[in-house]
């Protein structure tokens, strides 16, 4: 992923002043340093938790992350929830998303997803045309990152420009999908 529009994460972080001085700092400029990295602030109801949305091309996404990464407590990697959130790219054509025939390398990757026993849901969002979610859950850290870097690397309508991807952690409190001990 090179081009600027595509290059979009999103972080959750103690402050918004908190997170754009690190990333100023792991960009290598002093924390006081006016500018805009390229991010936004949204509340999420919590004081103490605020979603951030980074933008930007050639970040220093390493040093950044590990800052922020010093504050997390560790989770329980015994069962790890995620979402693909997919929204229509740039390379989507005038009919649409799943008129492109680019759409079956993205049911492809669902598919591979599924087989994997991975996938726990997937499917359109009716209120934004183009759009599609996808829940995924794991059991270790290292199946969550074998699958992320298959959602960036692998899934074709993601690589074609057809589908941008964000990828969300999710906690999930409550569930009705049995988890493998019951």
């Amino acid at each position: 992923m090179t081009s600027t529009a595509r290059n979009r994460y999103r972080l959750i972080g103690r402050s918004p002043h908190d997170v754009e001085q690190r990333w100023l700092e792991a960009a290598g400029q002093p924390p006081e340093t006016d500018g805009d990295p390229g991010m936004t602030f949204t509340p999420t109801g919590d004081d103490e938790v605020t979603l951030v949305t980074v933008h930007g091309d050639g970040a220093p996404w390493p040093p950044f992350v590990d800052a922020l990464a010093a504050d997390v407590p560790a989770a329980d990697p015994t069962e790890l929830w995620f979402l693909l959130q997919h929204s229509p790219g740039a390379a989507t054509p005038p009919s649409g998303v799943f008129a492109s025939p680019d759409f079956g390398l993205h049911v492809q990757f669902l598919r591979s997803l599924m087989a994997d026993g991975v996938l726990v849901a997937g499917g359109p969002l009716p209120d934004q045309p183009g759009a599609g979610l996808t829940v995924v859950r794991v059991f270790d850290l290292a199946t969550a990152q074998r699958v992320i870097t298959a959602a960036q690397e692998s899934d074709g309508a993601v690589l074609t420009g057809l589908l941008d991807l964000e990828i969300r952690p999710w906690q999930v409190r409550m569930s009705t999908v049995p988890s493998p001990s019951t």
